[in-house]
């Protein structure tokens, strides 16, 4: 009987976590069962982790997350593209973009006074902490932000599920997406290309 889990990473079972645990039980395996925990993350509706999104052609879709801000801590998002589309992925602050939308087998950071953020998206790249065989990029931020909303940008076409995982002080006063939930909704702002 487990209580494991994260909001973190693809929800697709390439996690090495998810495959060792996949590992113990199986038709090769008869007679074991895994029992885990539906979830550990509280109270869905007050700091929603899960949104879906589809991406059209010729736009921009903004998916807000609100923070009340850190001193020390970080926001990391998982984007698994659910799609065979092609979509790149960037973050805009409260006061304009900090990493212009990235293509997949590519990434960048940006460092400045006390934070920095990053994106990093695909497999193949070096370091990279996304499993193979998944498609999928992490936007992640850290260190000392201010208060407000911010945005993971997604350009180009094609159906996303982005998972939220806050962490230091981003935990306590919880970092969420605006609108989102653990099932799956449609919610982001588009802007015209």
């Amino acid at each position: 009987n487990l209580s494991l889990g994260s909001d973190f990473g693809p929800h697709d079972g390439s996690m090495l976590w998810e495959k060792t645990l996949a590992s113990y039980i199986g038709p090769d395996k008869p007679g074991r069962a895994l029992v885990a925990a539906a979830g550990n993350s509280g109270s869905v509706a007050s700091a929603p982790t899960h949104q879906t999104v589809r991406v059209s052609s010729g736009t921009r879709m903004r998916v807000p997350i609100e923070t009340t801000g850190a001193t020390k801590g970080g926001v990391q998002v998982w984007v698994t593209l659910r799609s065979k589309g092609k979509i790149a992925v960037g973050l805009d602050s409260p006061d304009g973009t900090w990493i212009d939308p990235v293509d997949e087998g590519s990434k960048r950071g940006k460092k400045e006074g006390d934070y920095s953020a990053g994106v990093i998206f695909g497999a193949g790249i070096e370091d990279s902490p996304i499993p193979q065989g998944t498609r999928g990029a992490i936007v992640v931020w850290s260190g000392a932000w201010p208060a407000g909303r911010y945005y993971v940008t997604l350009e180009g076409e094609g159906l996303a599920d982005l998972y939220l995982q806050a962490t230091g002080d981003a935990a306590v006063r919880p970092a969420s997406f605006l609108g989102g939930v653990r099932e799956g909704t449609s919610y982001g702002e588009t802007d015209e290309l």
